[in-house]
């Protein structure tokens, strides 16, 4: 597993992952429209930035959206991880890139 900023080849992928968790499994129905008109630079003009987690077949397992408050914190806007990959660690390893990239 390997994560990753966002990127575009990506988003097919990154749409169906949000349906498939928000509205198929947790029934935020009203949420597919928006999901279908994802875009990126919603979070980077908000001051964030979208990550994606990746298995080995390069299929989108899990992604995070987070919100910069300031040098050393940030808000969680979106985190949506596949069942299967629930407890792995995705979430914290997802931060810690954040955290590591704020110190950089």
């Amino acid at each position: 597993m390997r994560i990753i900023e966002f990127e575009e080849r990506f988003r097919e992928k990154t749409i169906q992952l949000l349906i498939d968790v928000a509205v198929k499994e947790y029934g935020f129905k009203e949420w597919e429209i928006w999901f279908k008109k994802f875009n990126n630079e919603h979070y980077k003009k908000n001051n964030g930035n979208c990550w994606i987690a990746l298995n080995e077949q390069e299929e989108v397992i899990g992604t995070i959206s987070l919100r910069n408050i300031d040098d050393i914190s940030c808000e969680v806007k979106n985190l949506y991880i596949k069942k299967e990959y629930r407890k792995k660690g995705i979430a914290k390893e997802s931060a810690d890139i954040w955290s590591a990239g704020r110190s950089a």
